[in-house]
């Protein structure tokens, strides 16, 4: 198997053909290590998230990352199944590493505008997530200050 085959089934899923082009990319992360099948276990990923099979996706895109962690487009698929799960934190790590490698033209362009919607998406939970617990922390610091009593409390709680 070599870089041929992957052009033969990317091919076959842009025209649409994708239970071959799935069958064809299995073979080849089968039979392949390094980038090719690195690059067989991302696209596999992308198939199985289209058919909401999130845990085969989620398989795939983990070994994609096993072999090929460098490569732009498996960065780029694992960003792309975190931002359709709503993880947006995890989504962004995964497009800028994506964005890092990309080559210019339309593929950076993609990935940047991936990572533009889950900032956008994502600003809400990533505060909730990141800022919230350390501000209940930072709040209750304050009432163990004053004697267990907020500033805000009325003498009758």
């Amino acid at each position: 198997m070599t870089s041929v085959e992957l052009e033969q089934a990317l091919h076959a899923l842009a025209e649409g053909r994708a239970a071959e082009a799935e069958a064809m990319f299995q073979q080849i992360a089968c039979a392949e290590s390094g980038v090719v099948g690195g690059l067989a276990w991302a696209y596999l990923g992308r198939l199985r998230m289209l058919r909401f099979d999130v845990e085969g996706a989620r398989e795939a895109l983990e070994r994609a990352l096993h072999q090929a962690s460098d490569h732009f487009v498996v960065r780029l698929e694992r960003g792309a199944f975190f931002l359709r799960l709503g993880f947006y934190p995890e989504a962004m790590v995964e497009l800028e590493a994506a964005l890092r490698s990309a080559p210019e033209g339309v593929a950076r362009e993609h990935i940047y505008r991936l990572l533009q919607r889950a900032w956008e998406q994502g600003k809400g939970s990533f505060v909730r997530r990141a800022v919230l617990p350390d501000l209940r922390r930072w709040l209750r610091s304050l009432r163990g200050s004053q004697g267990g009593k907020s500033a805000c409390s009325s003498s009758s709680s």
